[in-house]
């Protein structure tokens, strides 16, 4: 099974910067506890402190699936919705060995 990663870019709203990185970091803290997590880790865009960008490795498709059907990613994506100025981007890679 190979490995995929995730890129996932963000906007939040003007002036919800602080809420959006906040719950960001709670669903990363819960999404590095699953089984198949390899990383999971959050960045800020250096100029624009309103950009997100968080980057995921997972351990296959399988496990990737299983973290999109977690009650936590559910209660970020509803709690969330308000903040965003747009979709997210979701950018998808696969390793290669």
């Amino acid at each position: 099974m190979a490995e995929v990663a995730k890129i996932v870019l963000m906007r939040a709203k003007p002036g919800g910067g602080p809420a959006l990185e906040a719950a960001l970091r709670a669903l990363i803290l819960e999404s590095g506890k699953e089984e198949g997590s390899v990383c999971c880790e959050l960045h800020s865009g250096s100029a624009d402190s309103e950009q997100f960008m968080v980057y995921e490795r997972w351990s296959g498709d399988a496990a990737f699936d299983a973290h999109m059907a977690q009650p936590h990613v559910a209660v970020f994506l509803a709690a969330t919705g308000e903040l965003l100025a747009g979709q997210p981007e979701v950018l998808a890679f696969d390793h290669l060995p």
